[in-house]
């Protein structure tokens, strides 16, 4: 599945979370998060979850990423967009200004 939006990346998260027979608060326990942030997350409420705390679900939930970079946006956009295929999408921007 090609996931361009953070809500792309939250029901890809929701759907293997619910595959594995795991709550919310399942889930969030295991990645030393709120059961909260998962919500957010997995609605695409979450404009910048960091990609340290993406990894570690997708490792949880045994999801593997794969980046194309043939299908990236030049460097240069940095719109905020929000769109998981840019070389730098904003939520993965976390604490640079």
């Amino acid at each position: 599945m090609l996931m361009r939006t953070v809500s792309d990346f939250g029901a890809v998260i929701r759907d293997r979370r619910k595959a594995k027979g795991l709550t919310q608060t399942d889930l969030a326990k295991q990645i030393g998060v709120r059961q909260s942030w998962v919500s957010d997350i997995e609605s695409g409420r979450h404009d910048n979850p960091g990609l340290g705390i993406l990894l570690q679900v997708c490792k949880v939930l045994g999801i593997d990423i794969r980046v194309d970079r043939a299908t990236s946006v030049k460097s240069s956009d940095s719109t905020g967009s929000g769109d998981l295929a840019t070389a730098d999408p904003a939520f993965l921007r976390r604490g640079r200004r």
